[in-house]
């Protein structure tokens, strides 16, 4: 695995050696951030204006890349004392770890150190983890409220409704689909 684009671009990142982990590809991700990158100019905003919240981290590698591509600020949170090692050995290794890592469930994460306005969930395929993580990060004071969702779930699996939350695009990449959710985007595009 390595970053694909940005300041960190090429700097190599370990995988966790766990099963439970399923990291995402350097192809999937750098497709992710090219729509990711669309459909935050299509908003007028920038990376540069955002706060990342990497949960179910492994990795961070989703955080990291958006760290690399110019996010001035974010976190991770990632349960697995494994992936959780692996975590802050790629942040000390690409001279990012002054970004916060928190060793907790995500779907009891709680109080956190700021909010956050771009979210990656990426949780355990077929759990049904994607609205019961997003109702305790919000819950729990994580996600602004005109924050940007990118989710990570089985290319079968049915995207969950997610209350205010209006789906801007989905991608299917072999067995992940990655959609890309906004708050309140049907009321500003009419």
């Amino acid at each position: 695995m390595r970053i694909i684009a940005g300041h960190l671009r090429g700097r190599r990142l370990e995988a966790p050696a766990t099963p439970l982990t399923r990291p995402t590809g350097d192809r999937v991700r750098e497709s992710l951030f090219n729509v990711l990158g669309n459909l935050l100019g299509e908003r007028d905003l920038s990376y540069a204006s955002c706060r990342f919240l990497d949960a179910f981290a492994g990795s961070g590698a989703l955080g990291l890349e958006a760290y690399s591509r110019g996010v001035p600020d974010g976190a991770f949170i990632e349960q697995n004392v494994t992936a959780f090692s692996t975590l802050l050995h790629n942040l000390q290794s690409v001279g990012a770890a002054h970004l916060k890592a928190y060793r907790r469930d995500t779907c009891d994460p709680g109080k956190p150190h700021g909010t956050f306005n771009l979210i990656f969930l990426d949780p355990p395929y077929g759990k049904g983890l994607v609205r019961r993580s997003l109702r305790a990060l919000e819950r729990n004071g994580w996600i602004e409220k005109q924050a940007m969702l990118v989710v990570e779930m089985g290319a079968e699996e049915e995207a969950p409704p997610l209350d205010e939350y209006v789906c801007l695009d989905r991608r299917v990449y072999g067995a992940a689909q990655i959609l890309f959710y906004s708050v309140g985007v049907a009321e500003t595009d009419s």
